[in-house]
């Protein structure tokens, strides 16, 4: 035979349960939103640096005198391109990853602000 304790006990033990995994859920919803703004910071302190190296890259094609060239030998400025090639595309790959991902997490997160 139950008291009257028991009953009371049982009947709300699914609502305590409810809002134990209430509270998990949103907290979890909370910790998606804050990685979805670092990641769309994240994003646009890259795509700020890309466009920087873009900068950069123009003025030295366009400002590079002669003689400058001249005090590099022709395997030095050839490697110095290469580096820059093979940077340019590993930064170009990490934005799009970057991008891709807060694509897909915008889709599944939810904003309370």
């Amino acid at each position: 035979r139950l008291t009257t304790a028991n009953r009371c006990f049982q009947q709300t033990q699914p609502i305590l349960v409810f809002q134990i995994q209430l509270s998990e859920l949103e907290r979890d919803i909370l910790q998606q939103n804050e990685i979805y703004a670092q990641m769309r910071r994240t994003l646009s302190e890259l795509m700020e640096f890309y466009y920087v190296l873009q900068k950069v890259d123009a003025f030295f094609e366009v400002h590079m005198e002669d003689d400058a060239m001249n005090e590099f030998s022709a395997a030095e400025l050839e490697e110095a391109v290469c580096y820059f090639k093979r940077f340019h595309v590993w930064l170009r790959l990490f934005i799009y990853l970057v991008h891709m991902t807060v694509r897909c997490t915008s889709a599944t997160s939810f904003n309370y602000e």
